[in-house]
C-alpha cells in the first residue's frame, strides 16, 4: 500500500509519465534505510536511494529531490497520525484501570 501511495505521490508532483514500478523504489529505499546502521532511521539513505532511482528512470534531479523530501514528510505525517490515534485510543478506552492512591 505504501508503494502504491508513493506512486500516486510521484504522479501528483510531476508532469512526466512515470512507470508504476517507480512506486517500488519507496520499499527498496525503506529497506536499505533500515539496514544502514550508520544513519538513524535511514535519514538521508532513504532519500538518496529514491533520488538515485528516480533520476535513473528519467526524472530530473530537481524533481527527484522534491519527491524524495515530500515522501519523507508524507511518511512522517503517517507515523504522527498513527501515534495520535493510538494515544487517543489509550486515553479514552472504557476499561481503563483505576489509579492507585499513594496513601
Amino acid at each position: 500500500m505504501w508503494s502504491a501511495g508513493f506512486y500516486f505521490l510521484i504522479l501528483s508532483l510531476t508532469d512526466s509519465p512515470v512507470s508504476p514500478t517507480a512506486g517500488l523504489s519507496f520499499a527498496l529505499a525503506t529497506n536499505i534505510g533500515i539496514i544502514a546502521i550508520f544513519a538513524p532511521g535511514g535519514l538521508g539513505v532513504r532519500e538518496a536511494v529514491i533520488v538515485g532511482y528516480l533520476n535513473y528512470i528519467g526524472l530530473s534531479l530537481a524533481e527527484a529531490t522534491t519527491i524524495s523530501i515530500a515522501s519523507r514528510l508524507w511518511f512522517l505525517a503517517g507515523e504522527v497520525f498513527l501515534f495520535v490515534t493510538g494515544f487517543l485510543c489509550h486515553e479514552f478506552r472504557k476499561d481503563k484501570p483505576r489509579e492507585r492512591s499513594t496513601k
